[in-house]
């Protein structure tokens, strides 16, 4: 039988009263395997395990020592930890192991001080290094809204949190029970109690539940976001003919009979999307693959499932564009901006439109190099409404 340690290593006084507890119930002590008890199942008896401390300067060889403490009466259990080992007598009348508090405590208090201070730091430095990268990263979104709405921010804050408890809970037990065990008085062995070993117990189980859920989450989440799928532009709606008739259609690729276009629909834990991607290209000399870009089409039908959501990440997508506000039939908010870089070769005319109504967030954007653009795109994007008057989803 298998059972999770309920106390600290350097809690020596509530272990040997916990392991003496199991004997009395017919469970002996055959080894440790991590943080957990081997027992072996037998009749009900009493024995007394001890645990004997290492001193890192005078411990003489395991051996050695292992054979003198058998001559009195303590046959060696197994290794609790680098810093100590577990005994067992059946002899009622042996000599305890330790009988002077004083002494005991010069060994185990300078492990316990390493325990403070470990405990000291990861109590507070570990969280507050966590706390500091809590702000959800908007490294390649437009902000923040961006970034929860496409992104995994918010459950990973989420995660974040959680694991922060579940390193700081225990760590700050830690600290709490080596300042403890400093002052108590370790050769009474009275700290143990069945309630008290149970409570650690669940704690511990508690705590691997929970990292173990995090782990599985993260993971389902993962898959979740590789869950996209194609589409053909039928399916996608406001291709660049459909929404410009007459325009060029994507070019083909160099050397390859596959236009130059992305149709697809995704989805992420607060939203679900589809969007488009076309491109128009001049070859230049299709052997050495070289290509002058003409014109660039960019389309996404976005519903966010949260509404003050939805309109917090359309405002954020046309302020960091620089848009403004429009009227829109039938949309609540609506920005729109036309643009000249000539700053560098080739010139840039770019029109971007952003669309929020309710849940529904849509944006558009259409770039031409080089040449001024020849189609208006709120005026495409406002026939195209009116003519497929839907939402997605």
């Amino acid at each position: 039988m298998l059972k999770l340690n309920p106390y600290y290593t350097y809690q020596i006084d509530a272990i040997e009263s916990w392991l003496d507890e199991q004997a009395q119930k017919g469970l002996f002590l055959d080894d440790l395997v991590g943080n957990l008890f081997s027992f072996v199942k037998g009749e009900p008896k009493q024995v007394r395990y001890r645990i004997d401390l290492k001193d890192g300067v005078n411990y003489t060889e395991d051996q050695a020592r292992i054979a003198d403490y058998r001559e009195f009466g303590w046959e060696y259990v197994c290794e609790l930890s680098s810093h100590a080992d577990i005994y067992v007598s059946h002899d009622p009348t042996a000599v305890e192991l330790n009988t002077d508090e004083e002494t005991l405590h010069d060994v185990l208090d300078s492990l316990l001080k390493r325990e403070i201070a470990v405990g000291i730091v990861g109590t507070v430095l570990v969280p507050l290094l966590w706390l500091y990268n809590l702000w959800p990263d908007t490294k390649g979104y437009y902000g923040v809204y961006d970034s929860i709405v496409n992104g995994l921010s918010p459950f990973l804050t989420i995660f974040t949190v959680l694991l922060i408890l579940t390193w700081t809970i225990p760590m700050a037990l830690h600290l709490w029970d080596a300042v403890q065990t400093r002052r108590r008085m370790l050769l009474d062995r009275t700290y143990h109690t069945d309630s008290r070993a149970k409570k650690r117990q669940a704690l511990h189980r508690s705590v691997l539940a929970t990292a173990l859920l995090i782990l599985v989450s993260v993971g389902v989440l993962w898959g979740y976001t590789q869950s996209g799928t194609d589409i053909t532009a039928e399916e996608f709606g406001p291709s660049i003919t459909v929404l410009f008739p007459g325009h060029q259609p994507a070019s083909f690729r160099p050397h390859t009979n596959i236009p130059d276009e992305m149709f697809r629909k995704s989805s992420m834990p607060l939203n679900r999307t589809i969007y488009g991607r076309q491109w128009g290209r001049e070859i230049l000399n299709a052997d050495a693959f070289d290509l002058r870009q003409t014109w660039t089409y960019n389309a996404d039908m976005e519903h966010v499932y949260i509404q003050w959501l939805a309109e917090k990440y359309a405002a954020e997508q046309a302020e960091v564009k620089g848009l403004e506000p429009v009227a829109f039939p039938d949309w609540e908010n609506a920005w729109f901006a036309v643009r000249t870089d000539d700053s560098e070769s080739p010139t840039v005319f770019s029109q971007q439109l952003v669309l929020q109504n309710g849940k529904d967030v849509w944006s558009f954007s259409y770039w031409t190099y080089d040449e001024a653009p020849q189609y208006d795109l709120l005026s495409a994007v406002k026939a195209y409404w009116q003519a497929n008057p839907t939402h997605i989803g």
